[in-house]
């Protein structure tokens, strides 16, 4: 399943809707902050820790991917709460990018 680094992915039930009925996968909350904005703010050792105990790249050439650069889950599914139900959170033991 695509994940994300920064939070667990999870599965949803939509409530109603033209979608497919059934269960949904969350990719991610969204960015709170640009891609440069997150090099320019972040470094590899910040990767590293906002990262850890997940087997990923942890290097500056990844830095745009830091989890601090994207919303907050928790607050993103509250405010979906009269659309979706997460059904179950996943834990991401391994990402790949670049």
């Amino acid at each position: 399943m695509v994940g994300v680094r920064g939070h667990e992915p999870m599965l949803q039930e939509q409530f109603d809707g033209p979608a497919i009925p059934g269960l949904l996968r969350l990719p991610g909350a969204g960015r709170r902050m640009s891609r440069n904005a997150a090099r320019r703010q972040f470094t590899a050792d910040d990767l590293a820790v906002q990262t850890a105990g997940v087997e990923c790249r942890k290097d500056s050439g990844v830095l745009d991917e830091i989890p601090a650069a994207y919303k907050d889950i928790d607050t993103v599914i509250a405010d979906q709460a009269d659309l979706v139900e997460v059904v179950s959170r996943l834990k991401t033991l391994l990402c790949i990018k670049g």
